[in-house]
């Protein structure tokens, strides 16, 4: 854990300032590490959420801040759920403020799944599955006490956060790393931007294997108008497909102005950029000539003009190009693809100077 930072999305620096807005920052969360179920059944899902949302709720009220793992360790301790529920429901310092309403109604709906054993146990199972990897000590130390990670930090400060993850860790910590882009991207697109603070740039590298993140598209449809930049980066359009699904691919193509292609090994992918750049038109001129049935002498002689459209770079083109080379597009300059050399950071010494 050396160099690390810590980051609780749950710390009072990082919870909204109005408390009105605290229920659906904290549900926002809650969505993101308790994912849809993929058979979809959403009740046990949704019941796990209320859950995590609630007890968060009650931590964040009574000291101001909380933090995953503790919303997690609160609920593990305890020994009989519907005991524990019923007494989070009835706490006499939550029922004088206008939270302890909605906290009570949300207890009655977690309580009402105790009537059946088989029902809880499928809520319960919900709810520790997810949330399961949090109970790592390393984490446990990384999303607790103080948040380090300001998103306005950013915009005021040179400074730079790399998230480095072995890719056999991918699948344990992409829930983290989701939480992280949201609570950054929402800090970053709200207030206005002035001449004095410094344009964010997120690059997100292998951005499908982290699931599905619906900040991805806020970043690309409204972080221009916010100094927000991102660069997203992915093997091949089928990676992104599998993920966030054709229609959404397709908008996320379209607002995404400028396009690095490299090498593909993936033809429909190659054939999809080649069908994108266009084709231009080819005048062509072909000449017939017949026999003069009048005059076996003579002959006729006629000449046609077409107009061809031909493919300004093919599925070929892309799926040969050479190692070190790569064909940049332009929004409004598609018809004129650039192919180009790969600036490798390792062989560039502007790239070399904190070395």
């Amino acid at each position: 854990m050396k160099n690390s930072v810590k980051f609780n999305p749950f710390a009072k620096n990082a919870l909204p300032e109005d408390p009105c807005d605290h229920r659906t920052y904290v549900d926002g969360i809650a969505r993101i590490l308790i994912k849809d179920n993929q058979k979809g059944d959403s009740f046990f899902t949704n019941q796990a959420r209320i859950l995590f949302r609630t007890i968060a709720e009650i931590l964040i009220y009574k000291e101001g801040e909380t933090s995953i793992p503790e919303v997690i360790d609160l609920f593990s301790k305890q020994d009989d759920h519907e005991i524990a529920l019923t007494a989070w429901k009835n706490d006499p310092e939550l029922n004088k403020c206008r939270l302890g309403e909605k906290i009570s109604i949300s207890f009655n709906k977690l309580l009402n799944n105790l009537d059946s054993e088989r029902q809880w146990a499928g809520v319960v199972s919900s709810f520790d599955e997810p949330l399961d990897i949090f109970t790592n000590p390393r984490l446990e130390v990384i999303l607790s006490g103080d948040n380090e990670i300001v998103p306005q930090d950013f915009r005021t400060k040179n400074q730079t956060l790399y998230i480095k993850i072995k890719q056999k860790d991918i699948a344990t910590y992409k829930s983290i790393v989701r939480v992280l882009i949201d609570f950054l991207g929402l800090g970053l697109l709200d207030g206005v931007q002035t001449q004095e603070y410094h344009n964010v740039t997120f690059i997100l590298d292998e951005f499908p294997q982290f699931d599905k993140m619906d900040m991805i598209k806020k970043l690309a449809e409204t972080g221009r108008g916010y100094g927000v930049n991102c660069l997203f980066i992915a093997q091949n359009y089928q990676q992104i497909n599998a993920v966030y699904g054709h229609n959404e691919h397709i908008v996320l193509n379209a607002i995404t102005p400028y396009k690095l292609i490299y090498q593909q090994s993936d033809t429909s992918t190659a054939k999809d950029i080649a069908e994108s750049i266009g084709q231009s038109t080819d005048k062509r001129q072909s000449t017939s000539k017949s026999n003069n049935q009048k005059d076996i002498l003579k002959t006729n002689k006629s000449i046609s003009t077409s107009a061809e459209g031909i493919q300004l770079v093919t599925t070929q083109d892309i799926l040969n190009l050479k190692e070190g080379e790569c064909i940049i597009l332009g929004q409004g300059y598609m018809r004129n693809p650039i192919q180009a050399q790969i600036p490798y950071y390792f062989k560039n010494q502007d790239f070399k100077i904190n070395q």
